[in-house]
């Protein structure tokens, strides 16, 4: 009879359990961000302004905080440049100069850096995290500047758009 009782109890409370159990990892409330009157590059020619909306969660949010935080603490980080100039010498500093002006030109959307290396002026390009994602941009590069090749350095992390969430109630 004490079997049949406790096997009768489970029955009806495990229905109970498995409902619930799940729920618990939906706590996190849905954020909306709205986002006007930004200009997105649709073509590589073409600039239009529009509206972008993101559904998020607040744990999205909060991590893109936490990690604009952290690189602005540690402005520095692993990864990869490509080098396009390097020469020693006298007039060395000016001829970087001008290869960094040009490369500007050439790439407005990759950042150029000169750097002195004992004994040698470099001008480096980009803030790549993998070197696969600095491949991408060498073949590019090697087009106008044939000696270019991937080097490891010290990158600036890219920071990532603040949220400013508005809480939307679920429906």
């Amino acid at each position: 009879m004490k079997i049949r009782l406790l096997f009768n109890c489970v029955l009806i409370c495990a229905p109970f359990l498995f409902t619930t159990i799940p729920s618990w990892g939906q706590q996190d409330t849905t954020l909306t961000v709205t986002v006007e009157n930004t200009k997105l590059q649709k073509d590589s020619n073409k600039i239009t302004e529009g509206k972008i909306k993101i559904n998020s969660t607040r744990s999205i949010s909060e991590t893109i905080s936490l990690y604009n935080t952290y690189t602005s603490e540690n402005p520095n980080s692993k990864g990869y440049r490509i080098e396009i100039f390097s020469e020693s010498g006298s007039g060395s500093r000016k001829k970087a100069g001008k290869v960094k002006d040009k490369f500007e030109k050439e790439f407005e959307d990759i950042p150029a850096y000169v750097k002195w290396e004992y004994p040698n002026f470099e001008v480096r390009a980009g803030n790549f995290r993998t070197k696969l994602e600095a491949e991408k941009h060498l073949a590019k590069i090697k087009e106008v500047f044939p000696f270019a090749y991937i080097k490891k350095d010290q990158i600036e992390p890219p920071s990532l758009p603040e949220l400013n969430p508005v809480l939307e109630e679920d429906d």
